[in-house]
């Protein structure tokens, strides 16, 4: 199964989604954590390296789907961005903005890279997270 793993950047979490990697279980096309972590065992990014460049991607396959999606959920979206440190003290339509970026960004990759699970180590209480959760949920991605 093609994965998108988020976080598991700890010793015991790290090893056991490289050992469902090494058994045949999954493949893991990108993996979101910590990439300094002393524990990593493949290549992690930081979900806030995608608003520090979002020239690589486009809109092009976002639809208006996803955008109602995002309109009922962008309460939580915007409380979640006004507790990041990247954000404090930013307008809320910076939020607004990232949060629409970041879901353009996650729709792509769950499509392009045919996504068929997205494991995370926690429940989805941050706006990458959350807006990936979102996303994966709209696709029927477990």
């Amino acid at each position: 199964m093609k994965a998108i793993v988020w976080g598991f950047d700890n010793s015991l979490t790290n090893n056991a989604v490289k050992k469902l990697q090494d058994e045949g279980f999954i493949e893991v096309c990108e993996w979101f954590g910590n990439p300094e972590s002393a524990y990593s065992v493949y290549p992690t990014r930081d979900w806030m390296d995608v608003l520090r460049s979002p020239e690589r991607f486009s809109f092009e396959i976002y639809n208006s789907e996803l955008a109602i999606c995002m309109k009922e959920h962008m309460e939580t979206i915007l409380d979640l961005f006004s507790r990041n440190f990247l954000f404090r003290n930013s307008p809320c339509y910076e939020y607004e903005n990232a949060a629409y970026v970041l879901l353009a960004f996650f729709n792509k990759l769950l499509q392009a890279k045919k996504i068929e699970v997205v494991f995370m180590d926690d429940i989805p209480h941050g706006p990458g997270n959350y807006i990936l959760y979102l996303a994966a949920k709209k696709f029927n991605i477990k």
